[in-house]
């Protein structure tokens, strides 16, 4: 399982959908069990989110409204209160996975992510 939250750049979700469905097409091909939970923001018109939220990989969708989760800021390393929403996706290439929404979202509340 692998957590993708890229830089908030339109080009670089792209690049980042285009990768993540690569993969898990080659590991649906070779039977592979693969996940991605995939983050990104809550973005008006965004391509990258439709091509995700209809993904034949995805498994779960979870909203986190704006002010109700927090991001890590590197630079500063300090937690941030999230101004917008964020849309969280699990993609798999397995049925029958665990439902991980109140986790995800209590953990986006603190500052533990």
């Amino acid at each position: 399982t692998y957590h993708i939250n890229p830089p908030f750049i339109d080009a670089v979700f792209q690049k980042t959908a285009d990768r993540v469905h690569h993969l898990l097409n080659l590991a649906y091909q070779n039977k592979s069990k693969l996940t991605f939970i995939y983050v990104m923001p809550d973005w008006k018109d965004f391509m990258t989110y439709n091509e995700i939220s209809t993904s034949r990989y995805r498994k779960a969708y979870i909203y986190i409204p704006a002010g109700q989760g927090n991001y890590y800021q590197y630079r500063t390393d300090t937690y941030i209160p999230a101004s917008f929403g964020t849309h969280i996706f699990v993609l798999s290439t397995e049925n029958g996975l665990p439902d991980i929404s109140a986790e995800v979202k209590e953990k986006f509340k603190s500052n533990t992510i």
